[in-house]
């Protein structure tokens, strides 16, 4: 499965180049993906059905590995990844993506791990998240964030059912991570309160990309003045 290719890129780039190295390939593999989605409307096939379509396991599927490993966890994933080579390898193997997918189920560490799996390889959503407003509530801020999630590629964007817990950082002003934080986000609305950020000038959303996001222009905002 191409997936696998783009998950070893990603492990080699990240040990020489650390984070931002592995950003920029998730930033093109996710471009790559919403390009291909619009291009396939009604057509997109999950991802544990594709064929014969470079966008989508190049794309998605490098997200979904990159997502999946920030879930279960390095040793998890590679776990998964030798029982599949163990039973599959060989000019007779068989390593589809429903295969991976059992695997991965195999090493889930909880439901909320095997949901993600399953929706990973058989779901066709994508979200919109945004940084809706931060005011200053001292000696903090009050954070609301707005989701809305699109089924497939046929349907509107909603904010019924757009439930999550969407990861956050802040952001000093050389683009550093200072702080990280979740916030959890029911129909499409999620609110927290946060401490004083020393050296924060900037919260972003979802800065890992574990989400597939048609649009990271709105997942950032500045903060106010104190």
């Amino acid at each position: 499965m191409e997936s696998l290719a783009k998950d070893a890129e990603q492990v080699v780039v990240r040990s020489v180049h650390g984070a931002a190295g592995v950003d920029a390939i998730l930033a093109y593999d996710e471009d790559r993906y919403l390009v291909g989605r619009a291009d396939a409307g009604a057509q997109e096939p999950a991802l544990e059905r594709l064929t014969d379509e470079p966008w989508l396991y190049y794309g998605k599927g490098s997200l979904m590995m990159h997502a999946l490993r920030a879930a279960l966890g390095d040793s998890g994933v590679d776990a998964a990844l030798r029982a599949v080579i163990a039973k599959h390898r060989g000019s007779g193997g068989v390593a589809t993506a429903p295969v991976l997918r059992s695997a991965l189920l195999a090493h889930a560490r909880a439901p909320a791990d095997s949901a993600a799996i399953v929706e990973w390889f058989g779901g066709r959503a994508v979200w919109d998240v945004v940084v809706d407003a931060i005011t200053a509530a001292p000696p903090g801020y009050l954070v609301t964030v707005r989701a809305t999630r699109q089924g497939d590629a046929t349907l509107p964007m909603e904010a019924a059912g757009a439930s999550a817990l969407i990861t956050m950082a802040g952001l000093d002003a050389a683009g550093s991570v200072q702080w990280r934080g979740t916030v959890a986000v029911r129909d499409g609305v999620g609110t927290v309160t946060l401490p004083g950020l020393p050296g924060v000038v900037q919260l972003v959303l979802d800065p890992e990309r574990r989400l597939l996001d048609r649009d990271r222009a709105n997942n950032r905002k500045e903060l106010p003045p104190p």
